[in-house]
């Protein structure tokens, strides 16, 4: 299993939505989560778990009134708004291998608070983007389980106060019973165990039964043949019950066919079709008024396109007439007045004024003059309608709209025309395929009685079948009840040897059970041995061993000689239980990624660089590692820093109390640790 990214929206602390992704790559496993205490580490291992399981999250399942005040406590209160989140979600998207190949799901689990201060919960799981089809949505949840075993998942998401109880004394042995028996899944062993134990102790303080006479033998025989010949006359008047009501079936399917050759589809729809008729005849009563309301008016004009256009063309030409005759009386008074002015206009010639007119020069001057005033002359263009402005603009509107509207609303109305008498023409033609009600009458009655006579056919059938069902189960309760009787007189002489083969299979499973323990606890043996070796700083070996029965821890030093866990010192007591995490984790054979929150609180260096050299890098495929900046310090960062692949810091702002996620590890850190 691979964790590829975890989303968290208004949950714990953690304000709106923040996403981190942890995939790692080939050769970096480790990802690093860094934050002060009480930022949110715990509440990032928190949600995973909780995301997976659920209410059997917590290692005590929660009933359920606690579980919802749980997931109300859980959603996310902002301290900058005073309107409260009423909703929290938690997402992973991992990705899982099996025989069939690697598949990339997606878990959600969302929840939020209801009216009458509720939860409403909901559970999907995803993969491609589709619901999970394979495994019914009631069972997602078991499907998790399957995958990732709560108890196992212990062994791989575990926080400091995980490694402080297995620290401390005498708490081992629980936790070492308590994981065995979730890898080897004893406990499906126990449950057979015990309910062999029930059916034994139910089986022997049974009351003996007394023994049925012989005359209750034949009583019970005798019902039995008396109920199979009453259930032999039910049957044969169900099966001709039957007959009968196919029989009747069969003559109304016939009449209805006579009823359909005469017309009886049309019949049915006389009223319909009657009713189209007539909205038929009103729709083309209203066009044919419309277009001899247009034949009154420009109907007729608009069938001489040519002339209209003739018509305007005209009215154009006369405007052009009108405004060049003005323009020409216009130059002509110009040219009058100008000429007028000139005359009384004088130049000096030598000594004296003399008039501008009787210079020679004057003549030429005119003459100019009048050229340019020269008028046109427009009696080559003759008006022949002389209208006014407003009659022309009338006269201009009629012959534009029947040039244009009129055609075409003629056409849209002569398509619907066209459109409705055929319609009408197939109305009247379905009309008159409507037969006579001389004809049509006497079939629809006895069509109406065939019908009756079918009905109380089946009803009869029906009640037949009925009876036929009632004696043949009485008949059935009646064998079984002799067979019963026979069975329990048998079962006497059998019963004792049942309950000593329930004792011997006891006696296997305990056998299997220890005989399984003992081989696993070998394992576990050999692995928390290694890793113990391993993480010590101690160039000593010593070797674990563990009682099967009481699950006790004994420490050996390489001469053999006992040591007890008091004399380890308190470093040594983490080491000694991350070995013992790291080791069942080994056995159990799953490639489940790790999950360690605070785990080098209480080490000193040389323990810290033990686990940096040999255990992080090589714990898990993926390893995520929640710190604070004085555990994954300064120091610590250079020496996992070939394996890191994401670092993440969680940031906490007092004033909305949420926490955000950002890229990097306490700034201050990294610098030192580049330096």
């Amino acid at each position: 299993m691979i964790l590829r990214s975890l989303t968290l929206e208004n949950f714990g602390t953690y304000g709106g939505a923040q996403t981190l992704r942890l995939e790692p790559n080939a050769k970096q496993s480790i990802v690093i989560i860094g934050g002060k205490n009480g930022t949110g580490k715990s509440t990032f291992l928190e949600a995973i778990r909780l995301c997976f399981y659920g209410s059997q999250a917590s290692r005590n399942t929660l009933a359920r009134d606690k579980y919802e005040r749980y997931l109300l406590d859980r959603i996310h209160r902002d301290g900058s708004t005073s309107v409260p989140s009423v909703s929290a979600s938690i997402e992973i998207d991992f990705d899982y291998a099996d025989h069939e190949g690697t598949r990339t799901y997606r878990a959600s689990r969302r929840w939020q608070r209801t009216a009458n201060g509720g939860v409403e919960e909901a559970f999907e799981l995803l993969s491609g983007g589709s619901p999970v089809s394979d495994v019914d949505s009631a069972h997602w949840q078991d499907f998790i389980q399957e995958l990732m075993p709560i108890g196992v998942s212990d062994l791989f998401f575990f926080d400091g106060e995980k490694v402080q109880l297995l620290a401390e004394d005498e708490s081992d042995s629980k936790t070492l019973s308590e994981a065995v028996r979730n890898l080897l899944g004893t406990d499906i062993i126990e449950k057979l165990s015990a309910d062999l134990a029930i059916y034994r102790s139910k089986a022997v303080s049974k009351e003996e039964v007394e023994e049925r006479t012989a005359s209750e033998l034949k009583r019970l025989n005798d019902e039995s043949h008396s109920l199979k010949i009453n259930r032999d006359i039910a049957e044969e008047e169900a099966i001709a019950a039957t007959s009968n009501a196919t029989a009747a079936i069969h003559a109304v399917q016939d009449l209805e066919r006579q009823v359909q050759e005469q017309g009886g589809a049309y019949a049915r729809n006389r009223g319909r079709l009657e009713e189209r008729k007539k909205h038929l005849s009103g729709r083309l009563s209203v066009l044919e008024e419309t277009i001899r309301e247009h034949s009154l008016g420009l109907l007729p004009v608009s069938l001489a396109p040519k002339l209209l256009r003739s018509l305007l063309k005209q009215l154009d030409l006369e405007q052009d007439v009108r405004v060049g005759v003005i323009v020409d009386e216009t130059l002509s008074d110009a040219a009058k007045a100008t000429l007028a002015q000139l005359r009384r206009v004088t130049v000096k010639r030598g000594t004296k004024q003399v008039p501008l007119s009787s210079l020679s020069e004057f003549s030429t001057i005119a003459g100019v003059i009048k050229r340019t005033h020269q008028p046109k002359l427009w009696h080559d263009h003759p008006v022949v309608h002389d209208l006014s402005n407003k009659e022309e603009q009338q006269v201009r509107s009629w012959a534009q709209s029947a040039l244009d509207s009129i055609p075409s609303a003629l056409k849209a109305i002569g398509e619907e025309l066209e459109t409705l008498y055929r319609e009408q023409q197939r109305v009247e033609r379905d009309l008159s395929r409507i037969p006579s009600d001389e004809v049509l009458i006497p079939l629809t009655q006895g069509l109406t009685e065939a019908r009756t006579r079918a009905a109380d056919s089946n009803l009869l059938a029906a009640q037949k079948r009925a009876e036929l069902a009632n004696v043949t189960q009485s008949q059935a309760d009646a064998e079984g009840a002799y067979a019963r009787q026979i069975d329990a007189i048998a079962s006497r002489n059998s019963q004792r040897g049942s309950l000593e083969r329930a004792a011997t299979i006891q006696a296997v499973l305990a056998e299997f059970k220890n005989a399984l323990v003992v081989k696993k606890i070998k394992d576990v043996e050999l692995e928390v041995t290694r890793c113990f070796n391993l993480l010590s700083r101690k160039t000593i070996h010593r070797s674990i061993e563990i009682n099967p029965v009481t699950f006790e821890v004994t420490i050996r030093d390489d001469h053999s000689r006992l040591l007890d866990k008091s004399e380890l010192s308190a470093g040594e007591k983490q080491i000694y239980a991350i070995s013992v995490l790291w080791g069942l984790a080994r056995v159990s054979g799953r490639p489940l990624p790790i999950i360690i929150d605070t785990p080098l609180a209480r080490l000193d260096r040389d323990h810290r660089l033990l686990l940096a050299e040999q255990y992080f890098p090589h714990a898990s495929h993926q390893v995520i590692i929640l710190s604070t900046d004085s555990e994954i310090d300064a120091q610590f960062v250079p020496m996992l820093g070939n394996s890191i692949t994401r670092m993440y810091e969680l940031k906490f702002d007092s004033e909305s109390r949420s926490t955000r996620v950002e890229e990097g590890y306490f700034a201050e850190v990294q610098q030192r640790a580049i330096h």
